[in-house]
């Protein structure tokens, strides 16, 4: 059980024993009280400032943030784009650590999605200032308002870091973000090496496979890095792959895929 304080916050965290390799559930002590919380019980976890950050940035050591701004901006420097001037949508942008660090990198137009408003109560409270916009919606729910929304975006970068895969975006949803692109726009994203595996039950690595096999998407990059660390200290392992896009993607590809 990893037991610390957060320097200088008014609460502590404890990760315990899990039951379940996959469990994720820690405990957060505050004024005496112990709630225990699964990691992936966003609105909650947002709810605390730093929270967040604490657990799955410095306790877990989670790498896909950078792993994935620094791999957009190799992909644009081979490409020859400007990274400062692209405009990049970030889907499942929670509490915007990545929209920070391409902030950092100079990026000005990007764009946050996520599909509760506590992540964007969090971000407005957190970091006000790395986003053009952010905006609350499901794309799992064809929302043609919100499609038509991102669309008028004119995004030439999709980012996922840590959204695919895993029951996070529906196979459908992240294809209509995808079609929201313009032109041979990029995606990079970073998912679990499991969920991209040929025989992998997840549904997204059905339509992932078939959108590559039928040339919608084209494969620029893909590597494999330490994503973070469960929470008994063993490595998780993730892929971060760069991929350009080619023509629409057939809305029901998903529904065709298996997916």
């Amino acid at each position: 059980m990893i037991e610390d304080t957060a320097g200088g916050t008014p609460w502590v965290v404890e990760l315990p024993e899990q039951a379940q390799p996959y469990d994720e559930r820690f405990i957060l002590v505050h004024e005496g009280k112990r709630e225990e919380i699964h990691l992936h019980d966003y609105a909650r976890v947002y709810s605390v400032p730093g929270l967040y950050e604490y657990v799955v940035q410095d306790l877990l050591q989670c790498k896909s943030p950078a792993v994935a701004v620094r791999a957009t901006s190799a992909a644009a420097k081979e490409l020859h784009l400007d990274i400062k001037t692209l405009r990049i949508l970030d889907l499942g942008a929670g509490v915007g650590v990545v929209g920070e660090l391409l902030h950092d990198a100079g990026v000005s137009a990007v764009v946050g999605l996520d599909n509760i408003v506590e992540a964007r109560t969090a971000c407005d409270r957190d970091r006000p200032t790395v986003y053009e916009d952010y905006i609350v919606g499901d794309l799992g729910r064809s929302d043609s308002a919100l499609v038509e929304r991102l669309a008028a975006g004119q995004f030439e970068v999709l980012m996922c870091v840590g959204a695919i895969g895993g029951g996070h975006v529906p196979p459908a949803a992240f294809i209509q973000a995808v079609n929201t692109l313009i032109g041979a726009a990029l995606i990079v994203m970073t998912v679990h090496e499991r969920w991209l595996e040929a025989d992998s039950r997840d549904p997204f690595s059905a339509t992932l496979h078939a959108m590559i096999n039928e040339g919608y998407l084209e494969v620029l990059k893909s590597s494999s890095f330490r994503h973070r660390l469960d929470m008994a200290g063993a490595p998780i392992t993730y892929r971060v792959l760069v991929l350009r896009r080619g023509a629409a993607v057939p809305a029901d590809l998903a529904s065709r895929s298996g997916a």
